[in-house]
């Protein structure tokens, strides 16, 4: 069944503007992203979550690969806390 879901998988980079995404759903998907591994479990991982029209605008203008931003109702941007990073010995 994963190995489906790996070849299944698309991306989609075209959304309906007016399409929201419930707070539900946000948290779901946040909660399944914080059950990933890291090494030794260390978790060094920040999310961010835009909903904010003006936000994306900026966004999309200063990164590049942002262009499916300008019809997405939300996103969630991943980043990596270094100092959250333990290192196995």
């Amino acid at each position: 069944m994963i190995i489906k879901a790996i070849k299944d998988r698309k991306s989609i980079r075209n959304y309906v503007q007016e399409a929201s995404v419930s707070d539900e759903q946000i948290k779901e998907l946040l909660e399944a992203a914080m059950l990933a591994p890291s090494a030794c479990n260390s978790r060094p991982w920040e999310f961010i979550v835009v909903q904010n029209r003006d936000k994306f605008d900026k966004n999309i203008t200063v990164h590049s690969y942002t262009q499916m931003l300008t019809t997405a109702s939300c996103a969630i941007v991943v980043c990596a806390d270094l100092n959250l990073q333990s290192w196995c010995i």
